[in-house]
């Protein structure tokens, strides 16, 4: 009987102390190594099981290698990804204000994921996959992929500039949503897809939204479909001369496409 004890407190023990997290904010004290503990308050060298939060400081974060942590909130300042990659395996990505560089970003099944509140520059490709996502004046310099996977139906504000190629799924059971009062402007290609059981709306009550690329949608499924301009009567969007819109490599075999 004492040893079931034991060896209860001890697998307690052990639970609860792979399931600690500390909760580290960058002030680039020492040097703009990601892996120098005096860099950070507290002091210590944040791991996959930590939460991190960027801010502006003397010296910008810059990581070292490839990269692993929980959650990431980006409040001002910039991260250089050092042409490294950041995986974050959390629950939360908040990009509030500052700009993230030099690398790949990869949000891999999260909660929430919300790029701007403020301006917000993310010069690094972008891959995320989040059951929640917005995007309010936020520009994309590099490639970005986005699969949204909840319930929630998700309304961005707009004022966003995607300068690479993109690509956006929506394989849940809430709507995706754009362009929701400020404009968007698209520079580079652009691909829709949607796999979930609503609907994708792109350029929804704004006006002088912008696709200077071409745009290639895709629907299967139980997808509601695709629209653009349909919150209101004074929505516009203005395909660029010589881009095409048509039906991707998965084609439109669920649903509709109003234009």
């Amino acid at each position: 009987m004492k040893n079931l004890l034991l060896y209860g407190i001890l697998m307690f023990v052990s639970l609860q102390i792979a399931s600690a997290q500390t909760y580290y904010t960058w002030n680039g004290n020492t040097s703009p190594a990601f892996n120098v503990a005096t860099n950070w308050t507290p002091n210590g060298v944040p791991t996959s099981n930590d939460n991190i939060t960027i801010v502006t400081a003397s010296r910008t974060c810059t990581l070292t290698s490839t990269t692993t942590v929980k959650n990431l909130t980006l409040t001002s300042g910039t991260f250089d990804l050092g042409g490294y990659t950041l995986n974050v395996g959390g629950t939360t990505a908040i990009f509030t204000m500052g700009t993230i560089q030099n690398g790949t970003l990869t949000i891999s099944g999260a909660t929430t994921t919300t790029f701007g509140s403020s301006n917000v520059t993310m010069n690094c490709s972008v891959n995320v996959t989040s059951a929640f996502i917005t995007m309010t004046k936020t520009t994309f310099q590099n490639a970005l992929t986005l699969v949204k996977t909840g319930s929630s139906n998700d309304a961005s504000a707009g004022g966003n500039t995607f300068n690479g190629i993109t690509s956006m799924t929506n394989s849940g059971a809430g709507y995706l949503l754009l362009g929701n009062g400020s404009a968007d402007i698209w520079n580079n290609n652009v691909t829709f897809t949607n796999t979930g059981s609503e609907r994708i709306l792109l350029a929804w009550t704004s006006v002088g939204n912008q696709f200077n690329g071409n745009i290639y949608v895709n629907t299967s499924g139980n997808a509601q479909g695709i629209q653009f301009c349909g919150g209101n009567n004074t929505a516009t969007a203005l395909l660029a001369s010589g881009k095409t819109i048509q039906a991707g490599s998965g084609g439109l075999t669920a649903g509709y496409l109003y234009l």
